[in-house]
């Protein structure tokens, strides 16, 4: 039967399939509270454990390829709950609106996740992103400023969010020609890492292109010996 079922939900349009998903994620938050009280009672879950296998849904339809089925999903989701996960779904929700292209969406989506959690590095990040796509290039900027000012490098991942951001700005100004901001914004990451050998390479020509002496120019550990070595 499970055969014959999933030869006949193949032959369903991928369009109407998604109309399905939809108009169950509608039901799904409709009645939300008897599934929860059912999933609690069959599970013997707490309520908030029982609310996060309803954002299952939301991944499993993603990797079905579903994605605005999921998009959907969690809209309607944030317009029913008060989760201390909204800003997670909000992010996620900005996240699949980016890949669908949405741009406009995904801004709304990552400014709402960032009013449930304000200091929330990847929600700024992606932000500065989509407005950058958007050719907001200042919001962009600041809101990368936001993560090198409220993020410490005390930790492998916080650093990595840091040097995330400092090289993107880097690099947005350095095609915005604004070379002595860039270089500055190099010279702060290089000092975090120095074993970035793509920044290394900007840093050297974005030097060349200020015609700055002496070229190499030590930073951070990386010394001029080194840098003449790698051929940057």
């Amino acid at each position: 039967k499970a055969r014959l079922a999933s030869k006949s939900w193949a032959a369903v349009p991928v369009a109407e399939r998604a109309a399905i998903f939809r108009r169950f994620s509608k039901l799904v938050l409709e009645r939300q509270s008897e599934i929860l009280d059912v999933i609690q009672r069959e599970t013997k879950k707490n309520r908030l454990s029982a609310f996060e296998e309803l954002l299952d849904t939301a991944q499993q339809w993603q990797d079905r390829g579903l994605a605005a089925a999921a998009v959907a999903l969690y809209a309607q989701w944030l317009a029913h709950t008060e989760s201390p996960l909204r800003h997670v779904a909000g992010f996620n929700q900005g996240t699949l609106l980016a890949a669908l292209n949405r741009d406009a969406e995904a801004e709304a989506a990552y400014r709402e996740a960032l009013a449930f959690s304000p200091h929330f590095p990847q929600a700024h990040l992606n932000l500065g992103h989509a407005l950058e796509r958007r050719g907001d290039a200042e919001g962009a900027l600041a809101e990368w400023q936001q993560v090198v000012d409220q993020v410490s490098d005390s930790t492998h991942d916080h650093l990595a969010l840091r040097l995330h951001a400092l090289n993107n700005m880097a690099r947005l100004q350095e095609q915005r020609r604004q070379f002595p901001q860039a270089e500055a914004l190099m010279v702060r990451s290089l000092e975090l890492r120095p074993d970035q050998f793509d920044v290394l390479q900007h840093y050297v020509h974005i030097r060349q292109k200020q015609c700055e002496w002496p070229l190499y120019q030590p930073v951070g550990a990386v010394t001029a010996n080194q840098l003449l070595h790698d051929r940057i």
